[in-house]
């Protein structure tokens, strides 16, 4: 009897390789690639946009806008912060020139009244005169802040409070200031009558004259009533300054051209007022030495 072979299990019939597994890192990169390759697509399909104008961006014209609208308001409210300082400065100055101009007379009060009694006198001049040049310092500080505000005349009443303290080199400094930016003859005439006092006193002849000189030429093309107040005025104020400068001949020249400038004018305040000055000027060199 032929023995009998046992039959064969399926797993020993399939000789070979066993069946092969799916990569999953081999399926990671097929599917990136297979988006690449739509988002390529998709790329190639889509027309280009240009890019928007800033102007355009609704955020940035925004921006824009309040950024200009902050630097005109900065600018809007320094320049009434300054304009108000400037009126500041302005209403300061007309109240200490008033007060300067009111002090001169004070002190001819004071030496009217107190003419007996010197120590008196001498206490309340001298309070006056501190008065004078603390003010007149402080004048001229405001002046240097608004020097395109002031006027010839506030010019003047300065200059004059300064040297009235001995104040010379700022007044001096006023004077030229003054006569830059004021073209006005009035206060320009009294401004080189005042610089020829001041350099009369420190010895300078020769450049008062000529200050004085240049003051009889700004009214050069007025009126004869004008020219002739200015050059009576100038012709005195001269006449006085050679008198004290001891040049008695020069003083009675033009104390005589005052009194012919004087002759032109009409009967009137300013001739009366003449008058009066020229009565108590030198009539001879005895009698001005």
């Amino acid at each position: 009897m032929v023995p009998k072979t046992p039959p064969q299990t399926q797993e020993s019939s399939n000789s070979g390789t066993p069946a092969p597994v799916g990569d999953p890192l081999e399926d990671v990169l097929t599917e990136i690639h297979s988006r690449i390759a739509a988002l390529e697509s998709e790329s190639r399909n889509k027309s280009i946009v240009p890019p928007v104008r800033w102007y355009k961006e609704p955020a940035t014209l925004v921006s824009v806008l309040a950024l200009v609208f902050s630097i005109i308001a900065t600018l809007y409210t320094s320049r009434e912060a300054s304009n108000q300082n400037a009126r500041a400065a302005r209403a300061e100055l007309g109240q200490l020139v008033q007060r300067l101009s009111a002090l001169p007379k004070e002190n001819a009060d004071l030496i009217a009244r107190y003419a007996d009694n010197r120590a008196v006198l001498t206490s309340l001049s001298g309070s006056i005169n501190s008065e004078n040049l603390v003010l007149a310092q402080q004048a001229a500080d405001v002046i240097d802040r608004i020097p395109d505000q002031v006027s010839g005349s506030e010019f003047l009443a300065v200059a004059m409070a300064l040297e009235l303290s001995g104040t010379y080199p700022r007044s001096l400094e006023l004077i030229e200031r003054g006569l830059r930016v004021d073209k006005d003859p009035t206060s320009g005439e009294g401004m080189l009558r005042l610089k020829a006092k001041i350099l009369f006193g420190a010895g300078d002849i020769k450049g008062g004259r000529a200050q004085l000189r240049y003051a009889l030429g700004v009214w050069k093309g007025a009126s004869a009533q004008e020219r002739g107040r200015g050059n009576a005025y100038t012709e005195l104020t001269w006449s006085g300054l050679e008198r004290q400068a001891g040049n008695c001949q020069e003083a009675l020249i033009h104390f005589n051209l005052a009194r012919q400038a004087m002759g032109q004018l009409s009967e009137g305040p300013w001739k009366r007022q003449l008058a009066q000055n020229l009565q108590a000027g030198p009539l001879s060199c005895d009698k001005a030495g």
